[in-house]
């Protein structure tokens, strides 16, 4: 049972690092900077990688030993419902912001858009211009 109680703590550091790792992007996107974009996303994933694979042992501890978590100590029970209350008030707070990085993201797509769409026009006049029609 501690195992487990360990690895769900484990876990939330790992989710403590996936928090810390969109504050500082969106720090970055708040400032339209969008070239570390890619390694951003890498470190994501392998966060949620680890996460994983701790979710996984989590599982094999409990099928394992056949651990019934409501039978827990009472030091061991207040340690796994303060890890899982954590649990979700982080992953709220990584929701939220994923919603933000989003809407950077977003917003940066429409103006690249907005961006290639002026030079296709600007390309569009020059043609015309080169070739003397009016336009």
């Amino acid at each position: 049972m501690i195992r487990i109680v360990s690895l769900l703590e484990e876990k939330n550091q790992y989710l403590e690092k996936f928090y810390k790792l969109n504050e500082k992007e969106l720090i970055d996107l708040a400032d339209n900077k969008h070239e570390n974009i890619e390694n951003f996303y890498a470190a994501r994933e392998g966060i949620l990688k680890m996460i994983e694979k701790i979710d996984q042992l989590i599982e094999d501890q409990i099928k394992v030993h056949e651990i019934d978590i409501q039978k827990a100590s009472g030091l061991l029970k207040k340690r796994i419902v303060k890890a899982f209350a954590y649990k979700t008030e982080i992953v709220n707070l990584v929701l939220s912001q994923d919603l933000q990085i989003i809407s950077y993201i977003e917003k940066a797509k429409t103006e690249l858009i907005e961006e290639l769409s002026n030079v296709k026009k600007e390309q569009v006049v020059m043609k015309a211009y080169r070739a003397g029609n009016k336009i």
